[in-house]
């Protein structure tokens, strides 16, 4: 992305994705570069959901402690560190998780239903990535706000609209051809379509060179 950004006369203040770019890599690559992330957490839409929020053995529910660096469950227990597992991804870049487990009271515990609903451990046990979880902290503040709805409209209109025309309007379902140079030149063929399309609207409308961009209308 660095090379692109050379090559382009504008730098860009923010970026907008969709769940399946949420990942620590990306936020710090951003962060880095002074580019807000209104990237969609991978749990934000199951998030609005009562069920989700009235979950006690979510770790979300619980009560984080920082300078104890430990949390407290619905029935006042401590689940402390135990220990802190690295792991890397396919680009070799390395996240830490830590595991945090409860040290008694779960077994006689009135709530062990609800909260370790599908587990034969003794003990609850949850794992975060702290520092994973901070990021969405700021991306739940970003994506909320006036600002973060009016770009994830926009994004959902450029984006989602170019996939509609080429699955729902062109019938474009599956590849024709077999191989990766073969399949990726089909893709290229079939995104400069879309834009040609884009291109003869633009045209038509005499809006060449504007930006699109939807405003809300925040008064309605």
């Amino acid at each position: 992305m660095n090379k692109i950004q050379e090559n382009l006369p504008w730098k860009y203040e923010s970026y907008c994705a969709d769940s399946g770019y949420d990942c620590q890599q990306n936020y710090e690559y951003l962060e880095s570069q002074n580019i807000r992330a209104y990237i969609k957490p991978q749990y934000y839409e199951q998030s609005k959901k009562r069920a989700y929020r009235k979950d006690i053995g979510r770790k979300e529910n619980m009560t984080y402690i920082p300078e104890g660096d430990y949390y407290i469950c619905s029935r006042n227990k401590k689940l402390v560190k135990t220990y802190t597992r690295k792991s890397k991804n396919k680009y070799g870049y390395q996240t830490e998780t830590n595991i945090y487990r409860c040290k008694r009271g779960c077994k006689t515990c009135k709530e062990r239903d609800k909260c370790m609903k599908r587990s034969r451990a003794d003990y609850k046990q949850v794992q975060a990535n702290l520092r994973l979880e901070a990021y969405h902290k700021t991306a739940y503040d970003l994506i909320g706000s006036d600002e973060g709805k009016e770009i994830r409209v926009n994004r959902s209109i450029q984006a989602e609209g170019a996939f509609a025309q080429i699955k729902a309007n062109w019938k474009f379902r599956r590849f024709q051809t077999t191989g990766m140079n073969n399949i990726n030149t089909e893709w290229i063929l079939a995104c400069i379509a879309v834009n040609v399309v884009h291109l003869g609207n633009r045209l038509e409308r005499n809006l060449v060179g504007t930006p699109f961009h939807h405003r809300i209308d925040k008064t309605a």
